[in-house]
């Protein structure tokens, strides 16, 4: 994938469009915030100490970025 921005919610839907997932915003709406839920609770019950705080520091960094992106494309910020 060839981005001009980080964590750019268009590029990320073209992408998904382009394997064949029919409504590719709809999904990235709905599905990102829910695809960060799930990736902050297996880190936290797989990952060891201290690896696991700084993993999850990091993913929850990445999270708030990919979140305001998407906002902001909504036109909600």
């Amino acid at each position: 994938m060839t981005l001009t921005k980080a964590f750019d919610p268009t590029a990320l839907a073209e992408a998904l469009k382009a394997t064949g997932v029919a409504d590719a915003e709809k999904l990235v709406n709905d599905a990102l915030p829910i695809i960060f839920d799930w990736l902050n609770t297996s880190v936290g019950m797989s990952v060891p100490q201290p690896y696991g705080i700084i993993a999850s520091t990091v993913l929850s960094e990445l999270e708030n970025k990919a979140l305001v992106e998407l906002k902001l494309l909504e036109g909600k910020i």
